[in-house]
């Protein structure tokens, strides 16, 4: 077969190209490889032939007309690593005189190595010296390269089948999706559909809080928790895809300027937006791990979690207006009742003395009279604070409560009492500020009410496991009795003569109305202590 061999090159070539066919019908790759070594031998007429493929440990024999299929080959430094490297073909007329050959036999004194594609490289060998000429090695190439269109048809087909494999499976999670009842139960189908089906072990999903990104869901891979903020300083690309509305395909993050990767181990990443809520991000350790079919999977799976959040917090709103009106009905019935039945006493008593004054002018008829008027427009006032129809939180916005308990005391009646501040000024909760306020002004004048001058009462921070989760109000006066923490939150309950039992009712009605909880227990001090918990 040397440049003066009488094969005919064009009758080859014809063959060649009627061998394209049988290998463009393979369905797996190692037909295809099969098929090549087939092909070089009966069309091309080479004497032993391979193909190899990358192993761990060396070369695997993946289809040859010698060497045993399976078995792994260490050449270091030879001409087929110097192949897969350099992605470059290449004609040895003498093994014997090559510094760089290493055959798998010292029979073979002539040989051709040729890439297909990335992949693999086929290879031929001859016990005869110039056995293959520069027709050959062309002849080879283009076998090669029919061999890696086969690769690359079979590759294609099989992405387009698992895609829509995973296009199915996400049809069917969205009908789990469709069910979900909140955001939760949303972002946990959310983080299992993107690690069972799309494959993102290293994912997560940032929400805009208060204008800054907070982790709302993450893979137990991902470098980020749920309730962090993954961009301190509010920089990010993340913050680019959610204001552009376009997903973000990254090959390789160290290449890109003014990137913050959440981990100095991320090296390739994409993100999608998820509606003008925030963003769904995944990342991979190694370049290049994600494709435009991956984007388009992402971009279905956060469209419809987008839509579900929708719903979901409608559905909420409509809940949370149902509950007030609830409530709203619960107050009127009790100022219906507080109307006739507590109110009474109090006017009956200011009619007596008012006739008792009218009859002998008496200062203190007349000084009593003025104590039930002022009792009763006490009562008034509060009854229309529990009646209010504005308790809604849809304008709640972050308060700094040290300030805001500050403002509040500055509001009461102290008499002589201490007020001191311990929460960090920088820890705020959402809350609706009017009733937050109503909530201090309220806990305050129960402790200097209730307790001889001088007390000391303090606002500090509740903490669990280090954690500010929440806040409370507490006295170092007499404390309350077992038996009247059980009803200080109830409708109209008093210890004081003059009280209207609608205090702590209040407060519990507003400290309610924004999701939290609270309760009374002894003090550090043996005082009462109100602690209202927020998260």
């Amino acid at each position: 077969m040397g440049e003066d061999g009488s094969t005919d090159e064009i009758g080859r070539l014809r063959e060649l190209h009627h061998a394209a066919t049988d290998l463009m019908a393979s369905t797996d790759t190692t037909t295809v490889y099969e098929t090549a070594v087939t092909t070089a031998e009966t069309v091309l007429g080479f004497d032993f032939c391979s193909v190899f493929v990358r192993a761990a440990d060396g070369y695997e024999v993946v289809a040859s007309s010698h060497l045993e299929t399976g078995s792994v080959l260490d050449v270091a430094g030879g001409v087929l690593e110097a192949t897969f490297e350099r992605g470059e073909s290449s004609l040895t007329r003498d093994l014997t005189h090559s510094s760089t050959a290493a055959p798998t036999s010292d029979v073979f004194r002539s040989g051709i190595s040729v890439p297909i594609g990335d992949r693999a490289v086929l290879q031929a060998v001859s016990r005869t010296p110039n056995a293959y000429d520069r027709t050959d090695l062309e002849l080879a190439e283009l076998l090669a390269i029919h061999a890696e269109a086969a690769i690359d048809a079979i590759r294609s087909r099989e992405t387009i089948g698992e895609q829509k494999r995973r296009i199915a499976r996400l049809h069917d999670v969205a009908t789990e999706i469709g069910s979900c009842r909140t955001h939760e139960e949303l972002f946990g189908l959310m983080r299992d559909a993107s690690e069972r089906i799309l494959g993102f072990d290293w994912c997560s999903v940032y929400v805009l809080d208060d204008d800054r990104f907070v982790v709302a869901m993450a893979s137990e891979a991902s470098p980020v928790a749920v309730g962090e903020r993954p961009f301190p300083e509010g920089k990010s690309k993340a913050r680019d895809v959610l204001e552009s509305g376009d997903s973000l395909l990254v090959e390789d993050v160290t290449e890109i300027e003014g990137a913050h990767p959440t981990s100095d181990r991320m090296r390739s990443a994409l993100s999608v937006p998820v509606g003008d809520l925030g963003v769904f991000n995944a990342a991979h350790e190694e370049p290049g791990a994600f494709d435009a079919a991956d984007v388009e999977l992402a971009e279905l799976l956060a469209g419809g979690v987008a839509e579900a959040y929708v719903r979901i917090d409608a559905q909420e709103r409509l809940h949370r207006r149902k509950r007030e009106l609830e409530r709203q009905n619960e107050r009127l019935d009790r100022f219906a009742s507080t109307i006739s039945h507590d109110i009474r006493n109090p006017l009956s008593v200011a009619i007596g003395y008012a006739d008792l004054a009218a009859t002998t002018g008496d200062p203190d008829a007349f000084e009593r009279l003025h104590a039930a008027h002022d009792r009763m427009a006490t009562m008034v006032e509060e009854l229309l604070l529990l009646t209010r129809n504005d308790l809604s939180l849809d304008d709640a916005e972050p308060v700094p409560v040290a300030k805001h308990a500050r403002a509040a005391w500055a509001r009461v009646r102290t008499d002589g009492a201490e007020l001191v501040v311990t929460l960090p000024e920088e820890y705020t909760v959402r809350a609706h500020p009017g009733l937050l306020s109503h909530v201090f002004e309220n806990l305050l004048d129960n402790a200097v009410t209730h307790n001889d001058s001088p007390v000391a009462v303090t606002v500090g921070a509740l903490e669990v496991q280090g954690s500010i989760r929440g806040f409370f109000v507490a006295d170092d006066g007499d404390g309350v009795p077992p038996d009247v923490r059980e009803t200080a939150f109830e409708h109209g309950s008093t210890t004081a003569a003059d009280g209207t039992g609608f205090g702590l009712s209040i407060v519990e009605e507003f400290v309610e109305a924004h999701g939290w909880t609270i309760a009374l227990v002894v003090g550090t001090d043996g005082g009462a202590r109100f602690e209202i918990g927020v998260e």
